[in-house]
């Protein structure tokens, strides 16, 4: 039986202190992830979450992540220098077993950070990353990896995604984490099979795995379908615990699953007692999967050749191009046309015809609610 960790995403709010620590004080908890970007914020993380940090440091069970570096950005900009300035005291403050950070592009045109976007398909992109991991990993100087994104703008992003996170991963040695609830998103909104969606993605580089609940979109009002979320604001939907029960034993290199709650929903003691029963099935259902044999998948193929043509300075006007759009269009319709008419756009114009306005909508709404511009 194979030992693999099981444990919780770490947020310093009272809410989540007063869900974990019956976990924590008896031992049930693995490990834990942190969010760096989290603990920049404010006046600094509060004494509980240093100690619990620096305890699972030293017993070499602490993950770190991170959400702002934007990885697929084309333009480095000094955002992104300052981001790793930032990350190096951390990385030496405490151990960390491995760094990951978030595919997509969070940092373009007047957007400083945001949450980050789909990724249109093209060499430059897969070369951005390459350089943006190397970078992470020169500052981290442990194992570093990308997180597979669920927000996906077409069939066609669909399939893109898993064949340059491969390219970018056997290019820097890089890992996974595997997030179960963005695949199965994807799979749901684009009405794709998931066990052959999440064969797709190099499940030989998986070494943490992440698993959370979200919502549906309300673009069923209009008249359209559900679109699914990843807002890690509600419990583990039953087909991603399923799934979890399904992937461990295809991945040969696993060693985290980690439960994602955001710490706004914890405010209450029934969200707090429903985490804890949560979580307990999970780990239930992960160590009788570590028990089960392993099981042999095909190394997916390289997929289609990426288009080699558009240029760095193409991709970084498209980048710019899309959050400007976003931002200032009164619908997804309207932002599907203006991107489409959009010069910037036109070295991608195949892809973005093929842009889904419901998963439009839903960058819309992210880059109105997290998108940081620049200061004036």
């Amino acid at each position: 039986m194979r030992s693999i960790h099981v444990g919780l995403a770490l947020f310093p709010t009272e809410g989540q202190r007063h869900a974990a620590l019956p976990l924590l004080a008896a031992g049930e908890v693995d490990a834990l992830e942190w969010t760096f970007d989290v603990g920049w914020s404010g006046d600094g993380s509060p004494a509980w979450v240093t100690g619990l940090l620096d305890e699972y440091g030293a017993a070499g069970r602490l993950y770190g992540h991170g959400v702002n570096l934007s990885p697929t950005s084309a333009r480095w900009s000094d955002a992104s220098a300052a981001w790793l300035a930032r990350l190096a005291p951390d990385v030496r403050a405490r151990s960390y077993r491995h760094v990951t950070e978030h595919w997509g592009c969070s940092r373009a045109g007047a957007f400083v950070s945001g949450a980050p976007l789909p990724v249109v398909a093209c060499a430059q992109a897969v070369g951005s990353a390459i350089r943006a991991l190397a970078a992470l990993a020169d500052v981290a100087r442990v194992p570093v990896g990308l997180e597979n994104l669920a927000l996906a703008f077409s069939q066609d992003d669909v399939d893109a995604q898993p064949v340059m996170l491969g390219q970018v991963l056997d290019a820097t040695g890089g890992i996974l984490l595997l997030d179960l609830h963005n695949v199965w998103c994807q799979a749901v909104n684009f009405e794709r099979d998931v066990h052959a969606l999440v064969a797709q993605y190099p499940l030989g580089r998986v070494r943490q795995l992440h698993v959370a609940g979200g919502r549906w979109s309300g673009t069923a009002a209009h008249g359209q379908r559900p679109f699914r979320r990843d807002t890690h604001d509600a419990l583990v939907p039953p087909e991603v615990m399923e799934l979890v029960r399904w992937v461990v034993p295809c991945c040969p290199a696993l060693e985290a699953v980690i439960l994602e709650r955001l710490p706004h929903t914890l405010d209450d003691a029934a969200a707090q007692a429903a985490l804890r029963t949560e979580w307990r099935e999970l780990a239930a259902v992960v160590r009788a999967a570590a028990a089960e044999p392993l099981v042999a998948v095909a190394s997916p193929s390289s997929g289609a050749a990426l288009d080699e043509r558009p240029s760095e300075a193409e991709l970084a006007r498209y980048q710019d191009a899309l959050v400007t759009v976003l931002a200032a269009s009164p619908s997804a319709v309207a932002a599907h046309a203006a991107l489409g008419a959009h010069p910037d756009a036109a070295p991608f114009a195949a892809q973005v015809r093929a842009f889904e306005p419901r998963a439009l909508e839903v960058a819309m709404e992210l880059v109105h609610r997290w998108g940081v511009r620049t200061a004036q």
